[in-house]
C-alpha cells in the first residue's frame, strides 16, 4: 500500500492536471487516510485514491466519504434502518 506525503501527493496530482482547488480539499485528508489500511485498501479498489483524483467532485466524494469512515469509527452512525417508511432495529436485533 502506498503511503504518500503531501509533497509527494502535489507531485502526483500535478503529473494529473488536478482542477484548482483539489489538492487544498484533500491535504487534511492525507494523514486520515495513510493512516487507515482498510480504507487505502477500498480507496484503491474502487480507484479513488487522493493521487487518483483529479476533479473537485472527486475530491468532495473523497472528502465525504473519510467524513463517513470518521463517524464510523466514532460510533456515531445510525444503527437503524429505514423499512417501508418505518424505522426499525437491524436484522437479528428487536
Amino acid at each position: 500500500m502506498t503511503h504518500l506525503t503531501e509533497t509527494e501527493a502535489e507531485k502526483v496530482g500535478a503529473l494529473a492536471e488536478r482542477e484548482s482547488g483539489v489538492q487544498e480539499m484533500l491535504s487534511g485528508y492525507l494523514s486520515f487516510i495513510n493512516h487507515r489500511p482498510r480504507l487505502i485498501s477500498l480507496l484503491y479498489d474502487i480507484d479513488m485514491l487522493p493521487e487518483q483524483t483529479v476533479t473537485r467532485a472527486g475530491a468532495m466524494r473523497l472528502v465525504g466519504l473519510c467524513e463517513v469512515w470518521r463517524m464510523g469509527e466514532a460510533g456515531e452512525l445510525l444503527d437503524v434502518a429505514e423499512v417501508n417508511g418505518e424505522w426499525a432495529a437491524p436484522k437479528g436485533e428487536a
